[in-house]
């Protein structure tokens, strides 16, 4: 869900980042489908600080990018080549995975989604459950990959 600077002032993100850092959980609403249908446009989500916790795979979190924040799924945390850790992130809606960012622009981890004033989400499945969907979510865009290879769309005039 990227907050985009029409919804948000240009301060909303440095606003958040302080919150959180200072310890406090965070409440907004999301702009964009990229969650979609985990969490939808205009649903409120509350963000809480990482705390002592490390970032998982299958964790929802609110990550800095540059003056944007955003919220998306961990597919995996790896090692770059400077021997940082980095995050690779995905929306649910998304084909394809974000650019690597370094796990110190996350920010938060999404902890209830908040729609029509009834929570639907909250803890976000528990951490065994958070990351069997990532792993079916990358699975089934390998399996789409492969039948786009094999299948590819052809267009017919006739």
């Amino acid at each position: 869900m990227r907050n985009s600077s029409e919804r948000h002032s240009p301060r909303f993100a440095d606003i958040i980042e302080s919150l959180l850092r200072e310890g406090h959980q965070v409440r907004f609403r999301a702009f964009g489908w990229s969650m979609h249908p985990t969490i939808r446009n205009g649903e409120l989500i509350r963000v809480a600080p990482l705390g002592p916790s490390s970032i998982q795979s299958g964790d929802v979190v609110l990550c800095r990018r540059e003056n944007a924040t955003i919220v998306h799924r961990v597919v995996t945390v790896r090692s770059s080549s400077s021997g940082s850790s980095e995050l690779i992130l995905r929306g649910d809606a998304e084909d394809f995975c974000d650019r690597p960012i370094p796990v110190d622009q996350a920010l938060g981890r999404v902890e209830a989604v908040e729609a029509a004033r009834h929570t639907l989400y909250s803890g976000f499945l528990g951490r065994t459950w958070s990351r069997m969907l990532a792993r079916t979510i990358r699975r089934a865009h390998d399996a789409r990959m492969k039948a786009r290879a094999v299948f590819p769309r052809r267009i017919s005039l006739t």
